[in-house]
Order: structure tokens, then C-alpha cells, then sequence
């Protein structure tokens, strides 16, 4: 029977074994800044910052023939769940994360992946999907699911606590990157959310002066009549035209790849 290599890409949520991760409420962001390096040093300590990850590059893992066969034909991971990956990466220690993108980069014919990553552009882009989907045959399975998964990829939702998380964030890791214009570029990024989080502000207690009113429906305050979009874009956002757009997304762009030059892949997506 035709067994190709397999690779199965699940997040960092439900594959890394990082101790001090484990206990994070944000494990993705966690891992990230375990695992990341300044001026040559890990800041979770050892080379990469995770022992795990340090011994699947000492060990050649799972790359070389020695380990590559237990995922092909006869071997005992030729055919595996999330648990067995898990298993095998306390047996080994080595990281399953990293081991399931290795094998995608060894060449894996079948990548059993969520819905987002082949949905919401950047995550496709942060995961390296692009590369992965060229000439590929997609299987959706439960396709009935895919409306709603479009619709949150193109959706964002968040609360006036949210606005300021993310800033507090993005400007937290702008400093982890030492460069002082990525710094600037949080600010400058931080300078529009802080508006939308003020509009929220003065939106949700029935400010007569906000731009764009919001009425009640179930938990949620909305947008009823679907008009106020512009508002937010020109009045809150400050976005006047499509070269104020262009502007912010070069903004955004640049922030983005600095946060991957260090290795912040999981907040280059959150950041897109």
C-alpha cells in the first residue's frame, strides 16, 4: 500500500513540552519567547532555550535515516495522533512541534493540518503553507465548517481589555528585539489601536459624540446598520485614503518581519 511521509502541523498548544510553557496561559507566546535569542543567548537558557529542542538538533532528530524510519513504511510512527508525537517527544526528548515541521520540510505527501492554516492568510503565510499547497490536492474534512471559518479568518473581535493587552504586548516585544525601529514601529502601531480603544471606550457607555454608535444584541455590542465601518476607518483609524492604508500596512509589515527575524512567528501572525 502507498504510505507517504506524514506530517501532522497542530500548534505549539498541544505539542510542546517546555515545562515552564506548560503552565503559560498563552503557551504559543511562551514557547516564542522561551525559545528566543539575543546577542547569541537564549533567553530560556541552553542554545535554542528549550532542552527539548537543543537535543533534536544534537541528535539529528528526526531528519537522519536512524530516526526518519520510524515514519515511514514499518516503522512505528508511519501512521500517528497527536498522543503519539507527544509520546515519543518525552521518550526522545526532542520537541514534537519542530519534529512535524521538520517533516513537512523533508518532503511529507500527506500534512494534516486546522482549518485556519490553510484559511487565514497569515497564518498560511507565517506557517510557510504557501510552499507547502503548490500543485497539492486539498481533503476538507466536515466541510460545512469552512463559512464560519472564513468569516472569523476575515473577523476580529476584542474588547477594550483586548486593545490594551495587545499593545502592552507589541510594544513588550518590539523591546525583546533590541532595534530601536521596531520600537518606533510599535508606537507608532500602538497610536491607532489606542484610538480604536478609546472609540470602544466611549462607544460602549452610549457616548452621543462617538463616530459610529453600537447597539446591544446578546453579549455583543454591534454595528447594527453595517455603516459605521467607514467611521472607523476614517475618524478613529485616521485612514483617509488608500496611501494612508499603504502606509500602515508597510507599518505593519515591517513589524511583522522583524518580530520572525527573532523568532516571534506566533505574534507576526497576531500582528498581521
Amino acid at each position: 500500500p502507498y504510505r507517504p511521509l506524514e506530517s501532522l502541523r497542530i500548534s505549539r498548544e498541544r505539542f510542546c513540552l517546555h515545562p515552564f510553557v506548560q503552565q503559560a496561559q498563552d503557551k504559543s507566546t511562551a514557547c516564542e519567547m522561551a525559545t528566543m535569542s539575543r546577542n547569541g543567548n537564549a533567553l530560556g537558557g541552553g542554545q535554542s532555550g528549550c532542552v527539548h529542542l537543543d537535543h533534536a538538533e544534537a541528535i539529528g532528530y528526526p531528519t537522519i535515516p536512524e530516526h526518519r524510519a520510524k515514519f515511514e513504511t514499518g516503522g512505528k510512527l508511519a501512521v500517528y495522533d497527536i498522543e503519539d508525537l507527544v509520546k515519543e517527544g518525552h521518550e526522545t526528548q526532542t520537541c514534537p512541534y519542530h519534529a512535524s515541521m521538520d517533516l513537512t520540510s523533508e518532503g511529507a505527501a500527506l500534512v494534516l493540518c486546522t482549518y485556519p492554516q490553510i484559511m487565514a492568510p497569515c497564518v498560511r503565510e507565517s506557517s510557510n503553507f504557501e510552499q507547502v499547497l503548490q500543485d497539492a490536492v486539498v481533503v476538507v474534512d466536515e466541510a460545512h465548517n469552512l463559512p464560519q471559518v472564513a468569516r472569523d479568518a476575515a473577523s476580529f473581535r476584542g474588547g477594550v481589555v483586548d486593545f490594551e493587552q495587545l499593545m502592552s504586548k507589541l510594544q513588550g516585544l518590539a523591546k525583546a528585539t533590541a532595534e530601536h525601529e521596531a520600537i518606533e514601529l510599535a508606537e507608532r502601531v500602538c497610536g491607532a489601536v489606542t484610538r480604536l480603544r478609546d472609540w470602544l471606550a466611549s462607544a460602549a457607555n452610549g457616548s452621543p459624540s462617538a463616530p459610529v454608535t453600537l447597539k446591544e444584541m446578546g453579549d455583543e455590542l454591534r454595528d447594527v446598520g453595517g455603516r459605521g465601518c467607514l467611521a472607523l476607518v476614517s475618524q478613529v483609524a485616521g485612514l483617509q485614503n488608500t496611501a494612508d492604508v499603504q502606509k500602515l500596512l508597510r507599518m505593519l509589515q515591517g513589524l511583522r518581519r522583524r518580530f520572525i527575524d527573532h523568532g516571534l512567528e506566533g505574534w507576526a501572525v497576531r500582528s498581521s
